[in-house]
């Protein structure tokens, strides 16, 4: 009993009064909820808005109530506790605060940006010995200092919590000042008409994100059954990209403007979109026209999409609130966690939108297990409506972009895959779409592009290898095995090929269709890559130009011709 009565004084015995209690945890309380629950949530959210389906007031609210509930439960708590117990508990919530911003501040350069791109944490582990360490050292000098000396202790806590909270609270207001928010609206790409086709004639782009040539010779060399599906097609071996990733990759396909990256986004995005005439063209065609890819990609003026597009609607989502501050949460765990922990967290642009949904189940899921899920269960169909003459679509699925969530079979796997895998599973999807164009007797009739968005991506300074992409084009009632093409093409022929089979006269206002472009062509290519930092702590930090003069399979036929610091980055870092 006497030793309990000891332990009880050791830990619980405290002279100071309630309000000097009360006033130090709730410094410390307001601190640890700023540094997880506020300030890296605000900034990952304000800054790159455009990521985000979700809108401003429904990100802030969400962020504000919960902050609230966490720093009432943990202020709760501490008066729960008294003497050095007290003292130990506001230690660990300072202690993990400071820990926290020095990693976001100093230790975060080589964990990459959430786009899906892998991050190979085994390169990683000095760092993240390094970092636990810091950690440590934060957490052990705390309670050291409160063991020996309790006013330093204390003038300490003060100081730090003020600090950290004033220091965050800027960086928290100041973003809204240097950010641009993309204002949202109801207007949503859907899922409408996916699988809705024509008996006479249809216009198919199945786009593979990150669908290098690299990629498809590989399965094509160990797995041809994989293409056993591609009757008509002719594969344009020599093929480039203009830009090395989606964004402005999808717009500059459906635009031919080049002007990204030279001003902010919303004003690049009109500037391509201002006098474009190739969704015109399609609709004074007679054709049905769906874009199924997000609308970051392609155009945030909503109200154009829904002119143009069958598939873009006007309605009200559904936010899952809960889900929602889960992923905020894991976003901030990711940015202040130590890299040891940081693998525990990592997601992606898909998964922090996941707590967003349309009514009716409507909103569009291009990952390719959940299309191809759909699509073996629903079918496609000839249900397109009867006075258009024909439709086109276009599909950009995650393809070959990490991270790989999907086997060869286009299934949903939690264990990891290899790109290889990924691949394969793409084209599994890929041809059950094939296969159910001959099961319904309109795949003769059908212009079909099979093809990438751009080539392989990466964080790197230049290019350490061609980038081309792969692409297979097959015309209406065209027959036979694949054949090879080494003529020189470039993405862009897309439009000039889609509306020449579609009977648009003048369809060479928009370039040169596939067929046309002669085998022994003297056609200069140009490729602009977005360089990172050589640390790869900034994403885009350089916009670099590519001269491509012969086959592009061939790096000795890539000349860099500009280079030039990216003012106005897509991707923050």
């Amino acid at each position: 009993m006497k030793f309990l009565k000891s332990l009880k004084t050791f830990l619980f015995a405290d002279n100071r009064n309630l309000k000097k209690r009360a006033v130090l945890s709730l410094l410390a309380c307001f601190t640890f909820v700023m540094t997880y629950f506020l300030a890296p949530i605000i900034e990952i959210f304000v800054a790159n808005t455009k990521f985000f389906e979700y809108t401003l007031s429904q990100a802030m609210l969400t962020i504000g109530v919960s902050a609230i509930i966490v720093f009432a439960v943990l202020f709760a708590l501490s008066f729960a506790l008294r003497g050095k117990l007290l003292n130990w508990y506001l230690s660990l919530l300072v202690g993990l605060s400071l820990g926290a911003y020095v990693q976001s501040i100093f230790m975060n350069s080589s964990v990459g940006v959430l786009d899906g791109t892998e991050v190979l944490w085994i390169d990683l582990a000095t760092e993240a010995v390094i970092g636990l360490a810091i950690w440590g050292l934060i957490l052990f000098l705390l309670f050291a200092i409160e063991q020996f000396n309790k006013k330093i202790w204390n003038y300490a806590t003060v100081f730090l919590c003020v600090l950290l909270s004033v220091m965050q609270l800027a960086s928290s207001v100041g973003i809204f000042f240097i950010s641009e928010i993309d204002e949202k609206s109801n207007i949503q790409a859907t899922r409408v008409e996916e699988f809705d086709l024509s008996k006479e004639h249809n216009v198919i782009i199945l786009a593979v994100d990150s669908f290098d040539i690299t990629f498809a010779e590989e399965v094509m060399a160990n797995d041809p059954q994989y293409f056993e599906e591609f009757d008509g097609f002719t594969w344009y071996k020599n093929t480039t990209p203009h830009y090395s990733r989606t964004f402005p990759s999808v717009a500059y396909l459906f635009t031919g403007v080049n002007d990204f990256y030279k001003t902010d986004y919303n004003t690049a995005m009109e500037n391509a979109w201002e006098n474009n005439g190739f969704f015109d063209e399609m609709k004074d065609a007679g054709y049905a026209v769906r874009v199924y890819a997000h609308q970051k990609y392609l155009n945030p003026d909503g109200e154009y999409l829904m002119e143009y597009l069958d598939n873009y609607k006007e309605i009200e989502p559904e936010i899952d609130y809960l889900k929602l501050e889960k992923e905020f949460v894991k976003l901030s765990l990711y940015r202040t966690a130590p890299v040891a922990l940081k693998p525990f967290f990592e997601t992606d642009t898909t998964e922090a939108n996941s707590a967003y949904s349309l009514k009716n189940n409507e909103r569009i899921s291009l990952t390719d297990y959940a299309f191809y899920d759909r699509l073996c269960s629903e079918k496609l169909n000839t249900n397109n409506q009867d006075d258009k003459k024909g439709t086109f679509s276009y599909y950009l699925f995650k393809g070959c972009h990490a991270p790989y969530v999907f086997d060869e079979n286009c299934e949903k796997t939690s264990e990891k895959v290899t790109v290889k895998e990924a691949t394969r599973g793409a084209l599994t999807n890929v041809g059950e779409y094939l296969r159910q164009l001959k099961e319904l007797g309109i795949y003769d009739s059908s212009t079909i592009i099979v093809t990438a968005d751009h080539g392989r991506s990466g964080t790197i300074e230049e290019l350490d290898a061609p980038r081309v992409v792969s692409m297979f084009y097959k015309p209406a009632n065209a027959k036979g095995e694949i054949k090879e093409d080494n003529s020189p093409q470039q993405l862009l022929n897309v439009r000039a090929t889609v509306l020449k089979e579609m009977g648009v006269e003048n369809y060479k206002d928009y370039g040169t269709p596939f067929d046309e472009v002669e085998e022994n062509a003297d056609i200069t290519r140009y490729m602009y890559m977005s360089g990172a930092s050589k640390d790869g702590s900034i994403r885009e930090e350089n916009l670099i130009t590519y001269e491509i003069k012969g086959d592009a399979n061939d790096m000795k036929n890539w000349t860099i011709i500009d280079k030039a610091p990216i003012e106005y980055p897509f991707l923050q870092g």
